[in-house]
């Protein structure tokens, strides 16, 4: 062994193996130095710098001020800190990878891929899925999928019909171009949007009684037995149904679409 470590030939396979090392721990740091970079776990706990300060998810949460869900419209996403909890932490969104991190680890970070969003929608239903711009709807950039100025809410709404046991069956019926309404259908498909409100039976059954009982004329009614209060419109749909006749804040609160869409086909909302 001593004797063949002196030859050239044992020489030259050891300035290979050095050169491999060399290389290998080059790559190596790189790898640290990406995932010092691209480091998800950090954001999620705090250690991310912007300005000086540290920047977490709960600043994230906080700083896009989303109240619900933009992909089921369905849960509230508050961010609620503690101050009398160590870490200051207390309640937040949880956010989603619209492009998966498993796939594009270079966008794990990126503000425009995180999309604050209700465990259900992230975790059970989406999850690792690969959505993409071309098939789906992104909800950062929906005021660009449609090509009028109108909110991409206007562009489809909630329905329903009834079984032959006169059960209400919820379904979506889609308003915007050939393919757009092909965006949105793979995008409620993917997201299983009419499986989640078949099941809010009660609330749909509510708002039938109601115009069953009252008429189409429930609201001026109200009006005309109240008249020194003045409400307007919009305050009445907020107090009485918890929802808005304008199409940018039904994200203010849970179910507002699909409440507004069934009162308007009810005619209590005209």
């Amino acid at each position: 062994v001593e004797k063949f470590k002196k030859t050239n030939k044992f020489s030259k396979i050891w300035d290979r193996v050095l050169c491999l090392e060399k290389l290998i721990n080059s790559r190596l740091e790189r790898i640290s130095l990406f995932e010092k970079i691209f480091d998800y776990e950090s954001l999620s706990n705090g250690y991310i710098v912007k300005e000086e300060k540290q920047y977490n998810l709960y600043d994230l949460g906080k700083d896009l001020n989303l109240r619900t869900c933009p992909y089921c419209n369905k849960n509230y996403i508050f961010t609620i800190e503690d101050n009398e909890n160590k870490s200051g932490k207390l309640v937040n969104a949880t956010f989603d990878h619209w492009f998966p991190q498993s796939k594009y680890p270079l966008l794990q970070l990126s503000f425009y891929n995180l999309i604050p969003s209700c465990s259900n929608c992230n975790i059970s239903i989406k999850n690792d899925d690969d959505f993409s711009k071309e098939t789906h709807i992104h909800p950062y950039i929906i005021e660009n999928e449609s090509k009028s100025k109108e909110n991409i809410t206007s562009k489809y709404k909630f329905n329903y019909l009834k079984d032959e046991k006169g059960n209400p069956l919820v379904y979506i019926d889609y308003l915007g171009d050939k393919a757009l309404n092909k965006k949105l259908r793979r995008t409620f498909s993917d997201f299983k949007t009419e499986k989640i409100y078949a099941a809010q039976l009660t609330e749909l059954k509510d708002m039938i009684e109601l115009a069953t009982e009252y008429g189409e004329d429930y609201i001026e009614t109200l009006e005309k037995s109240f008249p020194e209060a003045n409400l307007s419109k919009e305050r009445v749909y907020n107090t009485l149904f918890n929802t808005s006749e304008e199409d940018d804040k039904h994200r203010l609160r849970p179910l507002s679409k699909f409440r507004y869409d069934i009162l308007r086909k009810l005619l209590i909302i005209k």
